[in-house]
Formats: structure tokens, C-alpha cells, sequence
């Protein structure tokens, strides 16, 4: 379910096999809701520990805020969420009597993906929603009252944030007829042009200054009647003392571009990347979220052009994008900002919000200021910067085709195979030019492995490291960002990043396949990596912001969420590839701009690159490119070895003195427990194993933990890979359940799942064959787009060496797995017999983490030794297949969750994203 401003979406997701049956118990929730009491009762708690999960989340905080103050007679002032104070009274007749005063099928759209055939899911669907009655209840329109409180126009909220954040927020309200300008969409004309980010743009100067680090302007509306606009500013510590002038900055922006008529370019361009996207549509494997959204789109468009209007902007109207422009007036703009100097301490004008007691506070804009973005606003300042409407672009395909596939290619699990053009000393690339969908796209990336011993030394050399190739490479993409730009307007988008130790990441990828925009935007990237001194492009004044940003990041994950903080002190054991942010912080008060200028001129001096190209791209192409690559890094006299490369290492408990734990506190409120089990390097079978039981145990835990128990909004529990070993990952937040409390309730679990294999109530057989038929008809279906192939295809040869039949293995594997072996690995993995468990308990500064379960001892540092990840070795092949190697081809991995090269574990906090990023099914 998803609750938005104008409209909540229900959905619900199925084996094809259950598909019918589940949609008629899924319409029954609209023809004969139960609304019983003590459901209600688990539901109203469940609401509460969201509402409570974000109550450290500035954004959130700011929103309530924003609320609070917003107009009264706008439905928008209400609350959102509901805790247990505004949803205690809820009965069942109150619940009953809400749903007939708002449920009426006039007002409900139903969007479907299945792959049933069209005429009997039309007949499906007519038969069980036509129960639905019609109210004829025609929607609410709030078009009348502004959303914001008018009285609060040029004033400023401040609000005091609980991490490091340094933002302002300028919002105008604008006349009702903007909301329904879906043809010609001026309000998305004129955020391209203030958000613009290339030469002479306004984010371009702000950061040229050192005044900020980030700008969005965009369109909104609030319910369906009400327009926005919206500007916000990621501020330096320079630009939040100097916040007036920055925002004289964008009234100077308003003015330049509100006194031009937007060339006729700009609506083509549009049109172009829309239509562009709208040609070259790619079918998606996330059925539900794709469902859920046409479901809410189909209320904002007529269902006769549905999704055209949307999709595709459908006329130019310069004279209504002027006539917005000149609507964001200084005097009737609404300001909010995070982070400034406000004087907090004994001051009357200080505020607490009522749902997350913000403290927060309004001000009226002096009139000094006022003035100063008055004269700007009317372009009577002839002193300052030149902004300029953004060039045309011409590197937007134009004549973007599809290419010739092959009937006969490999169709999943077999994968088309890439061919190894070059294996040398100096790295090694693999390319396959796509026949299987034809889409214009092409994606390349790069691993550049670099010199273990930059890495060597004790943690604080370490830390010390990792920072310094965090200032460099962020100094790089920084350098890049304005002259780039118009590439990524153009469907060309590029990564860089430092990935494990030292090593980096490239990636070019995109609907773009133009020779010469690819060739100008590897050169560009190249040149600027590989020149020494980074003054060169970064002064020590750009140096200085980078250096703030990145300080303020570091400090504020220290004020993440519960499980994050847990999270991170876990992977901070278990994985050489992660620093203790403490040390971080520690090592960059001490690292200078020579040391990062110094750093810069040795990163690149061995390395070694593994390389992948898949798409619209024949073989020699790749081949140039990569000779590009090659040219700018290799150093003839200086080859690194594949053993003296940085490779992660994973820490191996002890088999015979755990289970261990450890506890941390922060400022986060709220309690959360990460409990680790590892069942070490598992043999194919035995991990496939543990990975359907998974199917099981997940919603179980869910269940158990979340609904019955009530213990958190986020109860999530996943196997995943780490470093070849099998693990499982169990993890709470809660507002009232203290760690130790919860990591009892964690083995009581466990326990009384393992003891359910035997009687059935874990793993029935009819379940277990249910499970398998499920998992074997994903096999069945094919890669859905050219991305998702490339993602998979570039998995395989980089991480496993191109075991191209590795699905075909994993496919034999199921059918051939039986329940007793999923039992006994079950219990080998999860059996108390297995010490090798590690929890984190997480609480607030000051609170105790309570008792732990009697058998669990601290650790400390000394135990356990780190291991570098084995070779994967899976024995046997599927029935009458033949292997065709790939050079250097390796043994076949599953693709579990590898929490070991992902840091999404250590920042996630809601429901939904612990479900997205931690609950891959096995065939992800």
C-alpha cells in the first residue's frame, strides 16, 4: 500500500499459477472489507513505529514543519502518518464508516501485469471489481485555498536540524491553472532552466564561488488543484553564511531567463529526449511497482490518451513558462533552511512542532535583504554574473534505430556469451555486442584495480588511505561536473568512485550510442584522472568545500538510523573493506590538499583493469576505446600483479568459542539488533538449500516478529553471499524492544523455526514443491531489458570469470533438490552447534542494551581471522549440456545478496528499502 497526498494505492503481486485466486481475494478487500478490530489494533502499532522510524530524518522533521505552518484551511496542514494518540480511538465502525464516505469506484483505477491473455483478464477483472459501488463521490478540489500560509510570504522558517545539513528551500505558490498545464508543462520548462548545471548556469556560479554544492528547481503540485515551484540549494559552509546572496543569485537567474522568450530549441529538445524514451520503452521485471504506478498516473490523465500526455510533452507555450517565471516574486517567496545561525537559545520566537517536537522558528525577511532580491529580481543590478539560457544540445540522438536480432540467440537460463578480446598484463575486457533486444544502448565499465600496499600500514593509516582517494576522486567528478553536463542531458550518463581499498570504478552507459559523443566523454574523463597534480583543476578553495562536504557526511552518519549504526559496526568487524567512520573522521582532520595532490600522483601509477562492453557496439569500437584506456594508464615499467593487487578479505569466527556480541550507542532514537550467522562456504546444493528455505522463513520472521509481536515497523531477516560463504542476516528497529530483548526474540526464532521442519509448519511438502515449482518457472522467463542482461552478463564475467551456465547449473540444482537436504542445512547453518554468530546491539546514548541470551560473550577485536575470498568450485552440469569455456572461465556462484561489496546494509532504514535492497529472491 502506498499513501500519497491525492490518492492511496493498494497492490498485491503473484506466482502466474495463483494469479486468478489472487485477484479475487484481492478485490474483496474493496467489495466486503473486514476491518477486524484486532487487526486494526496490530495495524495502528505497525503505523506508529513507521511514524516512529523517521523521527530522526531532517527531511521528515522539515515536512512536519512545513505542515504545521502551511494553511489551516488546506487539507494539507493535517497530520500524515498517525501514531497511537491520533489512531487510538479508531474502532471498527469508524473504520467502516470512513470507507463508505471515500470508497467508490468511480473514483478507483485498476492497472494489471500478467501474461494471462487480454480478453480473459478483461473478463477477470469486470467480474470481481464491478462489485465495487458507486458513490458517485466526485473528488475533493482544494484548488480555492493556497497550500502554504499566505501570511507567511517572505518570511523565513528556520528549522534546527539534528545532522550536519546546510540547505534553503524557496517555494512560491502559483495560480491553479499551472496544475493542469499537463500539454505544454511550463513548470518543468523552468526548472531545466534553473536547475540547469552546465556553463554560465546558476549552479554552474554557486559552485565557482564555493557557495553551494547542489540546486533542484521543479514543479510539484499538492493535491491535484494546488501549483508549486520549488528551489532548493545544498549550501557550503561559505553559502550558508552568505545565504542572502545566494539567493539574490537565483532572483538574478529569474530574471534573465523571465525576460527572454525561451527558444523554440528547448521545447524540441523536450520533445526529443520524451519521444526518445517513449520509442525505446524497456519492459520491466518489477511488475508490482510498475503496476502500482500506472495505477496512480491513471488518475492525473484521461483514460482516452493515457500515457501519452504524460509522457510525451505534447506543445510549446513560451508565453506560459515567461509568465511563471515572473510569478517567482521576492516578496511572495517562502523560505525555509536548515542549518544557518540562527540565534536558538533563549529566544521567544523558538517553536516545537507537535508530531516530532522540531524545534523550529520564523523570521521575517529583513528588509535589506528583501530589497537586495528585489533589485536582482527586476535585472537592475548591471553587476554580477551572466547567466544564460542552456545551449542547444546537439550530441540528443536524433536517429536512434533498433538493431538486427537473432532469432536463435541464447535464451535464459542460457546467457549470450561475451567474448575475452584482450587478457594481458595489463587487464582484461570482455565484449558482446547485443542481438537479443536491439535497443539502442550501450553500457561499459571498469574496475581499476590498484596497489595493495597503498592500503598497507595500521587502521589509522588505513583510514587515512581511504579518505585521501575519497577527496581525489570526488575533487575529479566535481572538476567534471559542468562540462559533462550536456552529455547526461544527451542520455549519457558516467560513475566514478572509489570502490574496495583503493581500487576505482568507471562506468559510461546510456540510450546513446554516438561514436563521438563516447569518444569526447572518455577523453574527458581520462585526461582529467590522469593528471597528477589536481590543482590543476581543483583549487584549494574547491578543495575546501569538497573537503567540508564530505566532513559534514561523515559526521552525519554518525547520526543515522538505528539499524544503520548497527549496521555499520558489524561490516566494520567482518570486512577489511570497511573503516570505522570514527577513524575516518579522525584521519580526514588530519589530511591536507598537498596530501590529496600527492595522493593523486601515485593512485594511478599500477594498476590493472578488468573491462566490460554489451550492447549497440561492435567489437572493434570497444577495442579503440579500450586502447584509449590502456594508452593513459598503463606504465610500461610499472605492471601490477593480480597478487599484488587490493582484495577484500571477510572475518572468519571461530568455530568453537562464540556466539558473540558487541553493543554501540549513538544519537539515533530507537533500539535495533543485527544479528549475522555464518554458515561458511556452503557446496552449491547446500547453499541453494538454505536459500528456498529463505522463501519460508522470511515472511515467517516477518510475522512472527513484526505482526504478532509488534516489536518494529522494519523486521527483516535474508541469506546473502559474503565472500563466498553463506549467511544469514536478521535485523529489527524498534521504539520499545530494548537489543538484548530483541536479539532473544531473534534465537527464540530461530529455534522454533528449525524445530518446524520436523512437524511441518516451517517447510510443509506441499509447500516445499510449491516453493520449487515458483522458483523453477522463473526460469522460464526471459532477461526483461538490454540493462538487466548487461548487469547479469558483466556479474559473470567480472566477479566469476564467465561461467556462462551458471543458471542452467542453479536450474538443475532445484529440480533436483529435496527437502531433507534443505532441512539439513538448514540446521547446520542455523543449529545452535554453529557458534559463528555475531550480533550488534544499538541503542541511544545512555540506555542500556539490556540482558543478552546467557551463551553469547563479548567480542573484542582480537578474535576471528580475516580470509580473502576462495574459489567457488560447483561440481556436475545440467542434463546434456556442454560447456563452451570462456577463457579464464571460473566455477559457478549464486547470486545471493553480497552484503560484503554493498554499503546500502549500512544506511537503510524503512521497510520498504530493507525489502528492496536485503530481500533478493534467489533467481535476482
Amino acid at each position: 500500500m502506498c499513501i500519497r497526498d491525492r490518492s492511496t494505492t493498494y497492490a498485491f503481486s503473484a506466482p502466474h499459477a495463483a494469479f486468478t485466486e489472487g485477484v479475487s481475494r484481492f478485490s474483496e478487500f474493496f467489495t466486503d472489507p473486514l476491518f477486524d478490530s484486532a487487526g486494526a489494533q496490530k495495524e495502528m502499532h505497525a503505523v506508529n513505529q513507521e511514524f516512529e522510524m523517521h523521527k530522526d530524518q531532517d527531511l521528515y522533521r522539515l515536512y512536519h514543519v512545513e505542515k504545521e505552518l502551511a494553511n489551516p484551511h488546506h487539507p494539507n496542514h493535517r497530520f500524515t502518518i498517525g501514531n497511537l494518540d491520533t489512531l487510538g480511538n479508531v474502532t471498527n465502525a469508524k473504520l467502516t464508516a470512513w470507507y463508505g464516505s471515500h470508497y467508490s469506484s468511480n473514483l478507483m483505477h485498476v492497472a494489471v501485469y500478467t501474461a494471462e491473455p487480454l480478453d480473459k483478464v478483461v473478463e477477470l477483472i469486470v467480474d470481481k471489481f464491478s462489485k465495487v459501488k458507486n458513490q458517485n463521490y466526485q473528488r475533493q478540489n482544494v484548488g480555492a485555498a493556497p497550500t502554504m500560509d499566505p501570511k507567511l510570504a517572505g518570511h523565513v522558517i528556520h528549522v534546527k536540524p539534528l545532522t550536519a545539513v546546510r540547505s534553503v528551500s524557496l517555494k512560491w505558490e502559483l495560480p491553479t491553472e499551472f496544475a493542469s498545464m499537463t500539454d505544454t508543462q511550463p513548470g518543468r520548462i523552468v526548472g531545466t532552466l534553473l536547475g540547469d548545471e552546465g556553463p554560465n548556469s546558476l549552479l554552474a556560479y554557486l559552485r565557482e564561488e564555493q557557495l553551494a554544492t547542489g540546486l533542484q528547481a521543479g514543479f510539484e503540485t499538492s493535491g491535484r488543484d494546488n501549483a508549486l515551484f520549488a528551489v532548493s540549494v545544498s549550501l557550503s559552509e561559505e553559502g550558508m553564511k552568505k545565504m542572502n546572496d545566494v539567493i539574490a543569485m537565483v532572483f538574478r537567474a529569474i530574471a534573465k531567463f523571465g525576460a527572454e522568450v525561451v527558444p523554440e530549441y528547448f521545447f524540441q529538445e523536450a520533445e526529443l529526449r520524451d519521444s526518445n524514451r517513449w520509442k525505446f520503452q524497456w519492459r520491466t521485471s518489477d511488475v508490482f511497482n510498475a503496476a502500482m504506478g500506472d495505477a496512480q498516473a491513471m488518475i492525473q490523465e484521461p483514460i482516452e490518451s493515457y500515457p501519452c500526455v504524460q509522457s510525451i510533452i505534447q506543445a510549446e507555450d513560451p508565453e506560459a513558462v515567461q509568465k511563471m517565471l515572473q510569478l517567482l516574486r521576492p516578496n511572495q517567496t517562502h523560505i525555509s533552511v536548515m542549518g544557518d545561525d540562527f540565534s536558538w537559545a533563549n529566544n521567544s520566537a523558538v517553536k516545537t512542532e507537535k508530531y516530532y517536537q522540531v524545534t523550529y522558528a520564523v523570521s521575517k525577511v529583513s528588509e535589506e535583504a528583501m530589497a537586495k532580491w528585489d533589485v536582482e529580481y527586476k535585472g537592475a543590478n548591471p553587476d554580477g554574473p551572466v547567466f544564460e539560457l542552456p545551449a542547444q544540445n546537439d550530441m540528443i540522438p536524433r536517429d536512434l534505430m533498433v538493431s538486427e536480432v537473432n532469432p536463435d540467440a541464447p535464451v535464459f537460463p542460457a546467457l549470450p556469451e561475451p567474448v575475452l578480446v584482450v587478457n594481458d598484463t595489463f587487464g582484461s575486457l570482455y565484449v558482446k555486442t547485443d542481438d537479443v533486444f536491439g535497443d539502442p544502448y550501450i553500457e561499459a565499465s571498469f574496475e581499476i584495480k590498484t596497489d595493495a600496499a597503498l592500503m598497507e600500514g595500521n587502521l589509522a593509516d588505513q583510514a587515512k588511505t581511504k579518505v585521501m582517494a575519497e577527496l581525489w576522486a570526488t575533487c575529479i567528478t566535481e572538476s567534471l561536473r559542468t562540462e559533462t553536463y550536456a552529455f547526461d542531458s544527451a542520455g549519457l550518463r558516467y560513475g566514478l568512485g572509489v570502490g574496495e581499498g583503493t581500487n576505482l570504478f568507471m562506468s559510461i552507459s546510456g540510450m546513446n550510442t554516438a561514436k563521438p559523443a563516447w569518444t569526447t566523454l572518455l577523453r574527458k574523463i581520462l585526461n582529467r584522472i590522469t593528471t597528477e597534480d589536481i590543482s590543476a583543476h581543483t583549487s584549494d578553495k574547491d578543495f575546501l568545500t569538497i573537503y567540508q562536504a564530505i566532513s559534514r557526511s561523515l559526521a552525519n552518519g554518525l547520526k543515522a538510523g538505528p539499524s544503520a549504526q548497527a549496521n555499520r559496526e558489524l561490516w566494520a568487524i567482518l570486512a577489511n573493506t570497511k573503516i570505522p567512520l570514527e577513524e575516518q573522521i579522525k584521519a580526514l582532520e588530519q589530511t591536507t590538499y598537498e596530501d590529496v595532490v600527492g595522493f593523486g600522483q601515485k593512485i594511478l601509477r599500477r594498476v590493472r583493469v578488468k573491462g566490460f562492453f554489451y550492447g549497440q557496439i561492435p567489437v572493434p569500437r570497444a577495442l579503440e576505446m579500450w586502447d584509449s584506456i590502456k594508452e593513459s594508464l598503463l606504465d610500461q615499467d610499472a605492471v601490477l600483479s593480480a597478487d599484488e593487487e587490493f582484495v577484500p578479505k571477510f572475518r572468519v569466527l571461530p568455530t568453537d568459542q562464540g556466539p558473540f556480541y558487541t553493543a554501540v550507542q549513538g544519537d539515533a532514537r530507537g533500539n535495533s539488533t543485527v544479528l549475522v550467522v555464518d554458515g561458511g562456504v556452503l557446496d552449491c546444493a547446500d547453499k541453494i538449500a538454505v536459500e528456498i528455505l529463505y522463501q519460508s522463513v522470511r515472511q515467517m520472521f516477518f510475522n512472527d516478529l513484526r505482526t504478532k509481536q509488534q516489536t518494529g515497523y522494519v523486521a527483516q531477516t535474508t541469506a546473502m553471499e559474503v565472500a563466498r560463504r553463506t549467511v544469514a542476516m536478521f535485523v529489527v528497529v524498534s521504539s520499545w524492544a530494548g537489543p538484548g530483548d530483541l536479539l532473544g526474540r531473534y534465537e527464540i526464532f530461530i529455534q522454533k523455526m528449525l524445530a518446524g521442519l520436523d512437524d511441518g509448519t516451517t517447510l510443509s511438502v506441499d509447500k516445499f514443491a510449491s516453493i520449487k515449482r515458483s522458483l523453477l518457472s522463473e526460469f522460464t522467463k526471459p532477461i526483461a531489458n538490454i540493462a538487466g542482461m548487461a548487469s547479469l552478463m558483466e556479474k559473470v564475467t567480472k566477479e566469476y570469470d564467465g561461467d556462462f551456465l551458471v543458471f542452467k547449473k542453479k536450474q538443475n540444482i532445484i529440480s533436483e533438490m529435496t527437502i531433507d537436504r534443505v532441512k539439513a542445512s538448514a540446521v547446520r547453518m542455523l543449529g545452535s552447534e554453529n557458534k559463528r554468530r555475531l550480533a550488534v546491539l544499538y541503542s541511544p546514548t545512555g540506555v542500556d542494551a539490556g540482558a543478552v541470551p546467557t551463551d553469547y560473550k563479548a567480542y573484542n577485536a582480537d578474535i576471528g581471522e580475516f580470509e580473502k575470498r576462495p574459489e567457488f568450485k560447483c561440481q556436475g552440469c545440467v542434463h546434456n549440456c556442454t560447456a563452451t569455456p570462456v577463457h579464464n572461465q571460473t566455477h559457478l556462484v549464486f547470486d545471493m545478496y553480497d552484503a560484503f561489496a554493498d554499503d546500502s546494509l549500512m544506511s537503510l532504514e524503512s521497510q520498504d528499502d530493507l525489502s528492496e535492497a536485503l530481500l533478493r529472491d534467489l533467481l535476482n
